[in-house]
């Protein structure tokens, strides 16, 4: 799945490729081989369990997520609805969460 080598060309750090549920390669250096085979190990894993989260999409912050991904899906919703929804986010969910990048909400950080 992943592939690890020690690139010369990079300063003697370890490379990881490997590609993600897309089909897009990707590449990672490490200091230390043993951080090399521990990310590998990792990634394949999440990658096979269907968790893996794409580095790229983990830094967009949640307030992003919310305008580019949430909120054109509440076109459909009752006035009401939407009303509700839109405060909740604005009371509550945006000023605890709008400004943290995706990969770093999990179930603990509620």
């Amino acid at each position: 799945m992943a592939t690890i080598k020690r690139r010369a060309d990079r300063g003697g750090r370890w490379e990881v490729r490997y590609r993600d549920p897309g089909g897009r390669q990707r590449a990672r250096l490490f200091d230390r081989k043993a951080d090399a085979e521990r990310f590998a190990a990792t990634t394949g894993a999440d990658i096979v369990r269907g968790s893996y989260v794409n580095p790229a999409l983990g830094r967009l912050t949640f307030a992003k997520f919310v305008e580019q991904s949430y909120r054109p899906t509440m076109v459909g919703l009752e006035a009401t609805t939407r009303a509700r929804d839109e405060s909740y986010l604005r009371t509550h969910i945006l000023p605890a969460f709008g400004s943290r990048a995706l990969a770093t909400i999990d179930y603990a950080s509620c």
